[in-house]
């Protein structure tokens, strides 16, 4: 009885272990994707509007 009831709680533990890591894990995906989504809709973006090196203004008075 006491050797199931030590397996019991190491199972439990087991659990509460496994499942602590997979909320992590799924969080750190999470996070991950959405700001590789950012930067790649940022990179986008970007080249669209601002495509070149460089730019200038020039502004004519007369």
């Amino acid at each position: 009885m006491i050797g199931i009831s030590q397996l019991l709680f190491r199972i439990k533990a087991s659990g509460r272990t496994l499942a602590t890591i997979a909320v992590l894990s799924a969080a750190t995906l999470t996070a991950m994707e959405v700001s590789s989504s950012f930067y790649y809709d940022l990179s986008v973006d970007l080249q669209k509007n601002y495509g070149f090196t460089y730019a200038y203004a020039v502004t004519i008075r007369l």
